[in-house]
């Protein structure tokens, strides 16, 4: 028969069992302790180095961008208060070059597609992506300034064949009398190439803002403009809002007009 040893032993398994037998809720704690700790480190090890390369791809597609808010163009207004002019919702078609992909031929593919979607040579589109690609890559080029609702339905179901392409809602001016005021209310236009970067240093943007060209929308431009406003937001690589992060600035409307025209008498004026 072995005699028992009068000293436990201090090292190895008879150590921890020993300990064990002993020190139960000690052994417990400790349990506690590592099992969270080792769980956290086997997390971020995961995180790090194994899905490292999937994190980094979702943090390059989803870009914080500084968007422009357009301001509402104020109303015309005649003597006996009849809008002149009234503001629309309109849809247009632009493409931001930034998220296009960035496979040449796969690019090619989604440009002639959309070429043919709003009836534009593919050429021109191409060409204004490759200019404001150079200049501003995640700022929208608007090829189509007003296709019809059923059509910008068609291009926003196919957002996922279409990265880059997107669909925004914007305003245009329609005239309820026609030709009865058109000589004093005027109507609007783009941007004339040889001024764009005259405007451009007053806050418009050439390729969506429309300017004043004759009568009270061009005499009156500074007023019935309005100040257009800036936010933040979060985008994917379809160029889809994930989240808004802070609005720096709110758009304010543009200042109404109201004029002396009588449209009763300018309407006896006209038949006669």
């Amino acid at each position: 028969m072995v005699p028992e040893s009068p000293h436990p032993p201090t090292r190895g398994w008879p150590y921890l069992a020993s300990l064990i037998v002993r020190a139960p809720r000690l052994i417990i704690l400790v349990l506690l302790f590592i099992i969270p700790f080792g769980f956290f480190v086997s997390w971020l090890y995961r995180l790090q180095v194994v899905e490292f390369e999937t994190w980094t791809t979702i943090a390059e597609e989803q870009r914080a961008r500084e968007v422009r808010l357009p301001s509402t163009r104020g109303i015309i207004y005649a003597r006996d208060g009849e809008a002149l002019v009234r503001n629309v919702p309109a849809f247009q078609v632009a493409v931001v070059p930034g998220l296009l992909p960035d496979d040449e031929d796969e690019q090619v593919e989604v440009l002639q597609r959309l070429a043919d979607l709003i009836h534009r040579p593919y050429q021109e589109i191409q060409e204004e992506v490759d200019q404001a690609s150079l200049v501003a890559p995640y700022d929208p080029v608007v090829v189509n300034q007003r296709v019809e609702r059923q059509l910008a339905l068609i291009i926003g179901q196919e957002g996922l064949l279409l990265p880059g392409v997107k669909v925004q809602v914007a305003s245009r001016r329609e005239y309820p009398f026609g030709s009865l005021v058109a000589q004093h209310v005027g109507y609007l236009g783009a941007i004339p190439a040889d001024e764009v970067d005259v405007y451009r240093a007053q806050g418009y943007d050439p390729s969506s803002d429309r300017v004043g060209y004759s009568g009270i929308e061009a005499a009156f431009e500074d007023i019935l403009r309005g100040t257009p406003g800036v936010q933040y937001q979060e985008e994917d690589v379809l160029g889809r809002v994930v989240r808004v992060l802070s609005e720096q600035q709110s758009p304010v409307p543009g200042h109404n007009v109201h004029l002396t025209i009588d449209l009763e008498l300018q309407q006896i004026a006209q038949d006669a």
